[in-house]
């Protein structure tokens, strides 16, 4: 039998600790080590995976077949340099990282002592990682790096449940611009709607809830119909009176919505054209509605 290669974890956040988790959980790796300047973290990390050694010092890591470097992005060159200088890498020895936004180049510190270098980042929110970990089937996950360690790195994702997909390096920025639009900017746009409910008199709480099937049911429809037919609202309508109260409302009462308010509604005047439900004429007041702001700055 086989013995699966051994793991060391650079960085103790919570992506890290979910792809570990996976992993391990999955027979594909056993956890050797989880390095984080912040002992307490690393402990923390070991004790939610069950298994490993805290450490909070790279001159305390120890040999490993596979290494993830899981810290911020604007840390993954320095760590790379850092364990560069340590000489601890060898020739077989493979390394990714999880960032959406940095190819595999960022670790080319490395590639005197191994040119194993890839990146997977997982399609999903963290937010929770015991969530994330118990969701984690179904998840896309965009890999990219040295081609067999890619491919390598792919045929895991797929035995964790994921669905693997191949990026070059120079796709994975505007990718990571898609995703951050799609999932944490939605959270800053749900925010700003909430801000309008609040002022309309609904407390946030109660507003959140009622937004739940709505936001869930316009997911849905982008799912089964695509973005131009899922669009509905004074916009794919052409009600031109509507939303000239919006901006008019926004602008006295939330003038920092109001810009965002505008720059999607433009967004939204596309959609609704090649829809089709609005007449152009229509479309064309309200697009000069939503510049007006722009023009007055």
């Amino acid at each position: 039998m086989t013995t699966p290669p051994r793991l060391n974890v650079i960085g103790a956040g919570r992506a890290g600790r979910v792809m570990a988790r996976l992993l391990v959980s999955q027979g594909l790796m056993t956890l050797n080590q989880v390095c984080n300047r912040e002992l307490r973290s690393a402990q923390q990390a070991v004790a939610w995976l069950g298994s490993g050694r805290a450490v909070d010092q790279f001159s305390q890591l120890s040999s490993a077949d596979i290494w993830l470097v899981a810290t911020p992005d604007d840390q993954l060159a320095l760590v790379a340099t850092q364990l560069a200088a340590l000489g601890i890498l060898h020739e077989a020895d493979r390394v990714f990282h999880l960032s959406g936004s940095h190819s595999a180049d960022v670790l080319d510190a490395l590639h005197h002592q191994t040119a194993h270098l890839a990146s997977l980042h997982p399609l999903m929110s963290f937010a929770n990682p015991d969530l994330a970990f118990a969701g984690f089937a179904g998840t896309y996950c965009a890999v990219e790096g040295s081609p067999a360690w890619a491919d390598q790195l792919q045929q895991w994702a797929t035995q964790l449940g994921g669905i693997s997909f191949a990026l070059t390096a120079h796709q994975k920025t505007l990718y990571h611009a898609g995703a951050v639009q799609a999932c944490n900017h939605l959270v800053a746009l749900l925010e700003t709607s909430l801000q309008c409910f609040e002022l309309a008199g609904m407390p946030r709480a109660a507003a959140l809830q009622a937004l739940q099937p709505l936001l869930i049911g316009t997911l849905n429809n982008v799912h089964h119909l695509g973005t131009a037919a899922a669009l509905t609202g004074p916009i794919a309508r052409g009600d031109v009176g509507v939303v000239a109260k919006h901006v008019s409302g926004l602008d006295a009462q939330l003038p920092q919505v109001a810009l965002i308010y505008r720059q999607l509604g433009q967004v939204a005047c596309e959609l609704a054209a090649q829809q089709g439900g609005a007449a152009a004429a229509q479309l064309q007041a309200i697009r000069r509605l939503l510049g007006a702001g722009d023009m007055a700055t």
